[in-house]
């Protein structure tokens, strides 16, 4: 018969109460190595050799520097207590609660943020929204929307040109071209003229493309430079885009794929040059893949002394022996 198991004097005890005196014999037997360790440290360290931060240094002997966290210098450090118990035998300084009244609780509440996600999202206000001058000055609106204007007048000047003197006879003579197709002996000489007019003229195009491109991108850093001296660097940034994204619509409109009889591209860089180059590409790849003939031979007359087609042996051996 098994003995009833010998109960503990704290086994009427709850599981707080035993969770906190394990707590408390866990820092008792901490602090009682923490003493046996600065006992031996001051005895091999005598005078002034050993101070509070070279004990705590010790702890850390694979490091050549050491720096001290400063929660051990905060009153009522066990570290601390310990330190000043056993080589000064003194206590250390504690922090102490002085009462303050209502009415300076409430003039630090008015100059000091209640708590620190307000003084973060002062901070984050602060960082975010630029000042007055810096957005809406009177002189960088003015200076931008100048430069605007003459970037849009610019950029009209020079696609009414392009289309009106350029695109218009280049399409003519591309159309009358496109008569004389495909050339022969009485037609290539007229159809080589108006291909080679043709060309010009969209060459003439194309350097026209170009010089509105360089016009735009000129004006746009102008419109930069002139609004970030006057409203700031926000400002400058609003207007260089502004005067792209507005040039950069007005040549779309222009020169959009509507027809693309005859195409209007940039002549140094042709999409359809690429494009019949990718097609040419693919028709010799298909043409080059290699026929595979299939050659039929003729049935036999007879398999093994079966009759074929309703025919006796003997009859195919007698065909077979004539052949």
């Amino acid at each position: 018969m098994k003995q009833p198991p010998i109960l503990d004097q704290r086994s009427g005890a709850s599981d707080d109460d035993e969770a906190e005196y394990q707590a408390a014999l866990a820092r008792r037997h901490a602090s009682e190595l923490v003493r046996d360790h600065l006992e031996t440290h001051a005895a091999n360290n005598p005078g002034a050799s050993s101070d509070y931060v070279t004990w705590v240094a010790t702890l850390h002997p694979e490091n050549a520097s050491i720096v001290i966290d400063q929660r051990f210098f905060i009153p009522g450090n066990p570290w601390w207590t310990i330190y000043e118990e056993t080589k000064n035998n003194q206590s250390i300084p504690t922090a102490t609660a002085v009462a303050i009244s209502q009415e300076d609780e409430e003039s630090q509440q008015q100059g000091h943020p209640s708590s620190p996600s307000q003084r973060k999202d002062e901070s984050e206000n602060g960082k975010t929204k630029p000042s007055f001058c810096m957005t809406c000055s009177p002189i960088a609106l003015f200076a931008g929307f100048m430069v605007y204007s003459q970037a849009l007048l610019g950029v009209l000047l020079c696609e009414f040109c392009a289309f009106f003197l350029c695109h218009l006879p280049a399409a003519l003579f591309f159309h009358v071209a496109s008569a004389f197709s495909p050339p022969n002996v009485c037609t290539g000489v007229l159809y080589s003229v108006c291909m080679v007019i043709y060309c010009c003229f969209a060459l003439c195009d194309s350097i026209v493309l170009l010089v509105s491109v360089l016009v735009t991108e000129v004006l746009a850093m102008t419109a930069f430079f002139v609004c970030a001296f006057t409203g700031g660097i926000i400002c400058g940034q609003f207007w260089h885009q502004q005067v792209r994204r507005m040039c950069h619509g007005v040549r779309i409109v222009f020169r959009r794929k509507a027809s693309g009889n005859p195409p209007r591209h940039f002549s140094f860089w042709s999409k359809q040059r690429e494009d019949t180059m990718e097609q040419q590409n693919i028709t010799a790849e298909v043409v080059s893949v290699p026929v595979q003939c299939v050659r039929h031979q003729p049935p036999r007359e007879f398999v093994e002394g079966i009759p074929v087609d309703g025919l006796s042996t003997k009859v195919s051996a007698t065909t077979a022996t004539k052949k």
